[in-house]
């Protein structure tokens, strides 16, 4: 039962980090919203008994875990960075929308 359980949660982590190559939202929700469940189901277990399988079965689910997160963390940060980008443009485009105290729209120079 403790193995089953714990092979759970490493196909789950495994499904997580398929759907998060994808990039699509609805898969990446569905898989966390599974191994959320797995875990759970892996916290209910009473009592371990220790095996050698069961070692390598918990260090393969550590590091499909650390996989993941590091999937989650470069996609976190390349978002950051496209959202810093629009930004600056969208700062750039509303810089050339001045007005002075008459009302009258001021010309920036080309190119800022």
């Amino acid at each position: 039962m403790n193995q089953g359980a714990l092979e759970t949660v490493l196909a789950s982590i495994d499904r997580l980090g398929e759907s998060l190559a994808g990039r699509d939202c609805a898969p990446i929700e569905q898989a966390i919203t599974e191994l959320s469940s797995a875990v759970t189901a892996l916290r209910g277990v009473g009592v371990w008994h220790d095996s050698a399988e069961l070692r390598h079965v918990a260090a393969q689910a550590l590091a499909a875990a650390e996989a993941a997160r590091g999937r989650v963390n470069v996609m976190r940060d390349a978002t950051g960075r496209q959202l810093d980008a629009l930004g600056a443009m969208r700062a750039k485009a509303l810089g050339s929308l001045s007005y002075d105290r008459m009302g009258r729209q001021l010309r920036t120079p080309a190119g800022n």
